[in-house]
């Protein structure tokens, strides 16, 4: 907010000088000595205009001077006109700031943006390959609705593949007098035959019976077709089979505070594959190759090979393709939305790149549609190769999240963190940082990007750390609970009566362009910097001020208020990350 009134101050004097154009952006100031923002307008106005830029840029310092907002403005090198703002300016406009709802981060123009990540297959457990996904499409869906735009989230399930069909078989092999496996049977039991402990070791054996056997693994196909087909008993075992695991897959998500609006599977899309297939057929885009019923999506353009797109195979299966075109559909026609995202390995590149050329060239979606891969790189160990446990297996999810919060419980001990709470607030406590040193150890990459994760780096209280926010909001809540500043409201802030609260107070402006910058590049990177500089700048202040201590009411207030305001700031940017601050630490 503070940045863009500046921007319209800066703008109207280029215009009011005759300069017409988009010369009204600033910057921070790269020295700040020099001042807090910093406009290179007169550079670009200079080269449309034939004049010198420092002319130009005495002109708009000519025009600025005498404005009350600003302490200083000068011009340095070629042309760069550099400000230094009144303490009054800056107090004012984090008041208007902290006045707004979601703190002036609305976007003009309200959108409907389905998010599709999670990515989670049924009747397989989540192990730590789902995690990237999993947080960083919660943050994008938390960024996004916070902005104000209509939100979908969806988990998308994997609920309709061959892993389904080895369930059925490997069970009717089991237990042949089950009821699910007499074709003539109408009525079946309410409740599951199976838990979440029995698929964990259905699945693996029916994989490997199926690499050795090819008897076994057609049976499983042919489990998959009657299952697809309609079988009655195999679409019963099948609701079970899915109400089991996503059970089971909720418990584990929350504990990561990650929250779908929408379990729809690839199974919801089936429906619409036969009218999808004809319609396509009927219209000339789908032509058969080598038995297959394939879309052309390559372009003359290209500078790689993009294979086409399978919408059915030789014997008569759907692909990814196939469903994921048909998923894309189903969201047309119940969501319409603007914007689709799909947070999704970055492996998977060029399979998104010939949906979405499928869906474009077949007119499924308006030109306007955006249509976005969110790729993601892998999680590595210290080794630099992907993730493993110690015997070299994939480490289940909630294993992970168990591990994390027995470190973080072993480190708040050793460091002597919460004294005086109980074993169930530790143990509380403990699972927040945990989850905290998990989110942002990942978040603070750029999602595209391997990183190697180190679970004593990231635990660390000192640093750029989830830990280091969490003890700096926990901090802020016992200052104001210990002075009792119930009653004190941004109303109280005065204008900085020192470096460390001028700077925090500019830093926390800098909150709405974080915002909107992150959900522009789709990076939650951008705002774990942020948390990071404005817990910076808190601890700054606290170490240079005694708040409590502090004799002068007036003073006191002002300083309690800029604390409620760093906490309402800090506490937006851990919950957009998904992160939980708790009451004590």
């Amino acid at each position: 907010m503070l940045r863009k009134k500046i921007n319209q101050i800066i703008g109207a004097a280029f215009s009011e000088c005759g300069y017409e154009g988009n010369f009204s952006e600033v910057i921070n100031c790269k020295l700040p000595e020099l001042g807090d923002f910093s406009s290179v307008g007169a550079l670009p106005a200079a080269k449309q205009f034939k004049k010198p830029p420092r002319e130009i840029a005495q002109e708009i310092v000519n025009k600025l001077e005498g404005n009350p907002l600003f302490e200083n403005i000068r011009i340095d090198g070629p042309g760069y006109i550099n400000m230094k703002v009144t303490g009054t300016f800056l107090a004012d406009s984090l008041k208007e700031m902290l006045d707004s709802a979601n703190l002036a981060c609305t976007d003009g123009k309200k959108e409907m943006i389905i998010v599709d990540y999670g990515g989670a297959n049924v009747a397989k457990p989540l192990h730590v390959g789902h995690l990237r996904a999993a947080i960083i499409g919660e943050c994008l869906r938390r960024v996004a609705k916070f902005r104000g735009h209509d939100v979908v989230g969806d988990v998308h399930l994997g609920d309709w593949g061959l892993q389904m069909g080895m369930i059925i078989h490997e069970l009717s092999l089991r237990h042949p007098e089950w009821a699910y496996f007499d074709e003539s049977a109408d009525t079946f039991p309410a409740e599951a035959p199976v838990n979440i402990e029995d698929l964990e070791t259905l699945y693996p054996t029916a994989s490997k019976k199926s690499k050795e056997d090819e008897d076994y693994l057609n049976a499983c196909r042919k489990a998959t077709t009657e299952l697809h087909a309609g079988r009655k008993g195999y679409r019963a075992l099948w609701r079970h089979v899915v109400n089991v695991s996503v059970a089971d897959l909720k418990s584990d998500y929350s504990r990561l505070l990650v929250n779908f609006d929408l379990w729809l599977g690839e199974s919801d899309a089936h429906q619409y594959l036969d009218m999808l297939i004809d319609r396509f057929i009927k219209e000339g885009y789908a032509k058969e190759s080598d038995g297959a019923l394939i879309v052309e999506v390559a372009e003359e353009t290209d500078n790689h090979n993009v294979p086409p797109v399978i919408l059915r195979k030789s014997d008569g299966a759907a692909l990814y393709h196939a469903t994921d075109i048909a998923t894309i559909y189903e969201r047309v026609k119940d969501y319409d939305p603007s914007i689709i995202l799909y947070v999704v390995d970055k492996r998977q590149s060029l399979h998104f790149e010939q949906v979405f050329r499928c869906v474009r060239k077949t007119k499924l979606v308006r030109d306007d549609v955006v249509l976005r891969h969110i790729p993601f790189g892998t999680m590595n160990g210290t080794d630099g190769k992907p993730f493993k446990t110690r015997e070299g297996g994939t480490l289940k999810l909630k294993e992970l999240i168990t591990t994390v919060t027995e470190k973080a419980f072993s480190k708040l001990v050793d460091g002597g963190y919460g004294a005086s709470l109980s074993d169930d607030e530790k143990r509380y406590v403990a699972e927040c940082v945990g989850i905290a040193a998990l989110k942002f150890g990942d978040l603070s990459n750029t999602c595209a990007r391997d990183y190697i994760f180190e679970l004593d780096r990231f635990l660390e209280f000192e640093g750029k750390t989830g830990p280091y926010l969490l003890y700096s909001a926990v901090r802020a809540k016992s200052i104001l609970a210990k002075a009792g500043a119930d009653d004190i409201t941004a109303t109280d802030l005065k204008e900085p009566a020192s470096t460390e609260e001028f700077n925090l107070m500019l830093a926390l402006q800098a909150f709405p362009e974080a915002c909107e910058m992150s959900f522009r590049n789709r990076e939650p990177m951008v705002l774990c910097e942020y948390g990071y500089n404005i817990a910076a700048s808190f601890s700054s202040m606290y170490a240079k001020t005694n708040i409590i201590r502090e004799t002068d009411t007036e003073r006191k207030k002002a300083m309690l208020a800029l604390v409620k305001a760093y906490l309402r700031v800090i506490e937006a940017v851990l919950d957009l990350l998904g992160i939980k601050a708790p009451e004590r630490m």
